[in-house]
Formats: C-alpha cells, structure tokens, sequence
C-alpha cells in the first residue's frame, strides 16, 4: 500500500466559474498539496485528499484518467475529505494521468498528478528458513527447556528485525544473533506445565518494506505418557508401505478413543533414524488433518516433504516417522493419556525416486522443482511459501491471465529462470475480509474490554500474526461463581480460559469443538477470559456469561486422621500385613500428610496416590524423606528443578512413585499441596507393582 504525504504537485491550477448575480464574492475550495505516485503490479495504492473551503460549503470529490484508471479505482468520500485506491494489473504497467478535483457546488480546485506502475514480481519480504514444520516438542524426560533456532532470508534487505508477536508465551525469550539468525528459548514453569501441553509461538521477521512475515509454529510439552490416568489410551493404527514418487508423501493413520482426542495428533518425521526411544526434539513436527470420521474414531493424514525428490532417477532415502495422539478423559483436569506409536520405536519406510517431472501446476504447493510439471519449470517461493511455476521466454508461452515475468527467479534447489506468472501476482487469493466485532480491539489480555452478563454475539477473526485473539475483563466486588459458556461454528476450534489478575490460569476448556465452558468460584478481584483459535478463518460465536454472587466451598477442612504432619505424628504403614489402602483424605495449605514405612535394604516400594486435578491449586505430589528428615525424592516451590514428573512430582492429576532402598530404616512417605494446593485423595502403598496398579 502506498500512502501520498503532503508534498508539492507536479501541476495545479484553481478557476472561478463567473456566473453573475449568483455567488457574489464566494471563495473556492483549496485542495491539499499532492505529489506524483509509485506503485506495483498488485499492490493497493491509497491516495487521502484532503481540502479548505473558506465558507464551510459541503464539497464533492471526483477523479479523471485513462479507462485503465477509471475501470479500476475508486473514490470514497472520508470525513472531511477523500479516498482514492486503486490495486493495478499487469497491464497497467507504465505512467498514468490522475486528475483530481474538489467542488463546493459552485467553484472548483483541481490538480493532475502522474501514477507510475512499475512490476513487483515475487515476494521481497523475509521467508523463515528455520525453524522447520509446524512446531516441536519440548519432551521433560530429555530436558527442562526448548530452544528454538531461527534463520531468515531477504532477497533484498542485509538485515531483519527478529520479534514474537502477541499474545506472547509467558517464559519465552528471544535473542538475535545477528542480522539473520537468532534463537527463541523457553523452560516452562511448573505451573505453565500442569496447565496446558500446546503453546502457540507465533515469531516475527520485519524488514520494514513489507507487511512482517509471521511463521506460526507449536509448541508441545511432552510430560507423563498418563499411564496412571483413568479410561483407556488411544489406539492408533497404520501400516506403513515404501512409495515410489516425486510427491510430498503421504500418511495416513486411524486413530480410536473412547472419549475423543483432546488435540490433533502430531507426525514426527525424520530423514535420519531418531533412535529408541525415539528424540521427537530432532524430527520435524507437522500438525495432522481428520479426512474423515470423528475424533473418537478418525482417519487422519498429514504429508511429509518428499526426501528422494532431490535424487537421481532410482536413488531412494529412508523416512522415519512417529504418531503422538492425546486423550480428553480428564474433562475437570489434564490427566489424559498421551500416546507414541508404534510404541517405543518409528515407522521406516523407504521413498523413490522414479524419474521425470511431477505434476505440480502453476501456483501448486511443492518443495522441490522436480515436483513441478515440465523441464525448467520452478518451485519458487512466492507469496505465503513455495509454489510451482512454468518455464518460459514470452507471454505466449503462457496460459490466459499469465504473462512471462520481467525477471529471473531462482528455485529451493538453486536453479534459476523466468516463469509463467499470473496477471494478479497472487497465487493465494486472500480470504474474504472478516468483519470483526464491535468490542474490537481487545486481542491481549492488557486490552481486555469489559464484559457484562447475559448473551453476546461475537467474531472471531484471523489476523496476520495468526488468531486475533478476544480478551474479556470480568470485574468481582464479592466473592462469587464465574461461568461461562462458549458456543462456536466449525470453522476454526475455539476455545475458551479464564485468568485471575496475574496472568495465572484458573480454568480452561479446549476441546476439538467450538463448544466450551470454564466454571470458578473465586474471591473478588479483576479476572479475564479468553477465546483463542487453532487454525485461521471468521468464525462467529456466542458467550454466554453469568456471575453467581455469593461464597465458594467451605473452608479446607482436614481429614479425622490430624495430626499426621510431621515425623512424630506421622501415620504407621505396615506393609507386612499386606497392602496399605486409605481413602477420602485432605490435604489443606501448609499441611502435610506424613506416612511412616520401615522398609527393609533392598526392598522396593510402589505408591500411588489418586485425585483430579483440574486446576494448579489442586496439585499433589508424593515425597520421600529419610529418618533424619533429608528429602530423597522429591522437590520444593524454592528447587522446581529437582521434581520428577515420572515419579511422584508432576503438575497433573494422579502420582506414582516406585524407589528401592539401601539401608534398612524407618522412611516417610509425604503426600504434599505444590505451593498451598488442597485437594482430597486416595493413596495406596504396596511391595510390588500389583498391588497399587
């Protein structure tokens, strides 16, 4: 887009329309200084007018050019003024007189200036080389942190501004290295880690020529697998099969749940083989489709960029490739069951390379040329990615609405050429623009409008760093029940949070639908909910919001078994008897559960220890200690990094933990609130695996 500022014309002139006795000594309109334009083919040009007019008389607007100009633009009236656009084709290359002219009913301004459409073929914004795929994982038995690298080319720019745009993710850091290159970083807490496993980073390469380029990329927290969780895990099922194409490949699996997946599951894809167990940090992360079915019994596809494409005719490459499908039986919380097939290994398949040219048209998706249809044809990065395109060396050798381009392309592979390009430049019409709500702009949590009860009509729209997120101020004078239900179309999956007033999450539904609800009963205080989206696209919704005044649950009230909070008071557990049960017990904040075990060196011991969990101030965790009271496993809010998610400390519902001792002694075993969480609980403590499942 191309805005004109206040500069001196090329050419001006002003008359008086004499017309006796009519008039009298009235004064003419004066229009603003205007200058001579450039614009591109393709590109929109914006011209604001602007006039004076000494006696206040109302104004009209109007343009003349060539029939080129006036097919095309458009003149709007704009407050006090005028808007002049006009988005230019291919043929429209070259200069174009614009004249403009302001008249108060009986004298008139006028000024002529020159348009220059020059071509703009291909995209001179920045394109991200890393990071790869859709996202990536940040797996907690690995590791506490992700890093992500970041790699940028500009065909035109030395040098770009790296950036997050918001909603940012809380931890996140970015750094630039250099003029191209820098890294984004981030170690969840355990708090971020108990209340959601996916984080949308959305990153940012700004040259300040073009719109900046945004790459959307997800983030996914791989903790427990949720083996202790209640219901069944996903059943995923494929049989893999080598393929012999120029094409992306395909892959297709049929994945069964009993509740419904929470997420859509994620393909890992690798050229080099990932291991056993398999490191989904160093494979490519690509987010899977449904083509058919439900998400409780589903075909789901994704395509893998084809690793032979680049070969000679009968080379092959390896592909390895693993499927990751979480569960939703945990509706309150986010003990759901997370699985890998095939289990504890990768797919391998092996893809040829059969010769010749693939059938990629003009504008189709590919990533490499040889998938594009004819020798000489390119796959080129134009506008939103990489696209094929048609050899040629005049107009006539390209299809209607296409012409030969002006200037060379170089290809992915590093082939240069001229190409077949359409009239429009546009290979991706945009989508219809979305006509967002009226309680716009509200797309963080700093802008959050308030938010009254009842029913309220809503939009959500896509933006271009992604979701425009809607943010709600929901303001308490009392203690009271916040609930509200959202109810959305199919065009993208809403879902729906809501925060107290320090960013913290109090409550979250985010099902595969449009159809959510949080509830909370919370002190007074100022709260935000929030809808947010997977996937781009308008998407109108409906949220319901009603407030119960009025007090939450009782206060915390402990279990008969009090006191049982330290050494001294702690509750015997003998296991010679057998297995140790108790049911219906309570932690409150600050007080401790203690269990006393003799255990004999070389004896190991199981718990588990069983709640539900549907927000952070309900977490649990088993920990062990010693008779001189040293902690053995477990961790405190002061060393976060010491917890074991796999074994007694995760910020989900449900425990386990196993440990062998050495030394014969007396051993507590401490069922804790992470930072002041209550709960009520099961624990059971046995000598094998069997006796507490």
């Amino acid at each position: 887009m191309v805005v004109i500022t206040s500069t001196p014309a090329r050419s001006r002139f002003a008359w008086l329309l004499a017309l006796a006795g009519c008039k009298g000594q009235d004064a003419a309109p004066e229009l603003f200084p205007l200058a001579d334009a450039q614009t591109a083919v393709g590109a929109e040009l914006l011209i604001v007018l602007g006039a004076t007019d000494p006696d206040g008389d109302p104004l009209t607007w109007a343009f003349r050019s060539d029939e080129r100009v006036t097919a095309g633009a458009t003149l709007e009236p704009d407050g006090a003024g005028a808007r002049f656009t006009w988005t230019p084709t291919i043929d429209d290359l070259g200069p174009h007189e614009v004249t403009f002219t302001v008249q108060d009913g009986w004298l008139l301004d006028s000024a002529t200036i020159e348009v220059l459409v020059v071509a703009s073929e291909g995209s001179t914004a920045p394109v991200f080389v890393q990071p790869l795929g859709t996202g990536t994982t940040l797996d907690l038995g690995r590791g506490p942190c992700v890093e992500v690298p970041i790699v940028v080319t500009d065909p035109d720019t030395p040098g770009v501004t790296l950036g997050e745009a918001e909603p940012r993710i809380d931890g996140g850091e970015l750094v630039q290295l250099d003029e191209l290159t820098g890294t984004w970083t981030f170690c969840p807490t355990r708090e971020q880690i108990g209340s959601g496993d996916r984080y949308a980073l959305q990153l940012t390469a700004d040259d300040f020529e073009n719109p900046p380029t945004v790459k959307l990329y997800t983030i996914v927290v791989l903790g427990e697998n949720g083996s202790s969780c209640p219901g069944d895990p996903p059943t995923v099922e494929h049989a893999p099969a080598d393929v012999r194409s120029l094409a992306d490949v395909p892959v297709t699996v049929r994945i069964r749940d009993d509740q419904g997946l929470k997420f859509e599951p994620l393909l890992y894809a690798s050229s080099t083989d990932p291991g056993e167990p398999p490191d989904l940090t160093a494979m490519t992360q690509l987010t899977m489709t449904l083509a058919s079915g439900t998400t409780r019994d589903g075909t789901w596809t994704a395509l893998v960029p084809n690793p032979a494409a680049r070969l000679s005719t009968g080379e092959d490459a390896p592909l390895w490739y693993v499927v990751a499908a979480t569960d939703n039986d945990d509706l309150e919380g986010s003990c759901d069951h997370t699985v890998l097939a095939p289990e504890g290994g990768s797919w391998s398949i092996t893809v040829e390379n059969p010769g010749g040219r693939g059938d990629g048209g003009i504008c189709d998706p590919c990533t490499a040329d040889a998938q594009c249809g004819g020798a000489g044809d390119l796959c080129v990065v134009f506008g939103d990615g990489p696209h094929c395109f048609a050899d040629c060396e005049l107009d006539t050798d390209c299809p209607a609405d296409h012409y030969c381009s002006f200037s060379t392309f170089t290809s992915v592979d590093g082939e240069r050429g001229r190409q077949c390009l359409p009239n429009d430049l546009v290979c991706d019409p945009p989508e219809p623009e979305c006509q967002d709500d009226a309680l716009e702009d509200n797309d963080t949590r700093a802008t959050a409008v308030p938010l009254s009860e009842g029913l309220h009509h809503l939009t959500s729209c896509p933006a271009s760093t992604g979701d425009d997120e809607d943010w709600y101020a929901v303001r308490l004078t009392a203690e009271s029940t916040i609930e509200a239900i959202l109810d959305g179309g199919s065009a993208t999956d809403l879902d729906l949070a809501l925060y107290d007033a320090s960013g913290l999450l109090v409550d979250r539904s985010d099902g595969l639908s449009s159809l959510e609800a949080v509830s909370a009963c919370v002190p007074a205080g100022d709260y935000t909910l929030r809808v947010y989206a997977w996937g781009q696209g308008e998407n109108d919704y409906d949220l319901d919001l009603d407030v119960i005044r009025g007090s939450c649950a009782p206060q915390c009230t402990d279990d008969a078994n009090e006191p049982d909070d330290g050494p001294s008071t702690a509750r015997w557990v003998d296991l010679d008897l057998g297995r140790y049960r108790t049911f219906d017990q309570q932690i409150c904040s600050g007080d401790d559960d203690w269990y006393d075990l003799y255990l004999f060196a070389g004896e190991t011991f199981w718990a588990t220890l069983t709640f539900t969990q549907s927000n952070p101030t309900q977490d649990l965790d088993l920990v062990l200690v010693d008779e001189l009271g040293y902690v053995l496993l477990g961790c405190t809010e002061d060393f976060p990094l010491l917890c074991d998610p796999t074994n007694g400390q995760s910020a989900t519902s449900n425990e386990a933990m196993a440990a062998m001792v050495t030394v014969s002694d007396d051993y507590y075993l401490v069922v804790r609130g992470w930072d002041g969480s209550e709960n009520d609980y099961d624990l059971c403590v046995g000598l094998s695996r069997s006796d507490c499942p």
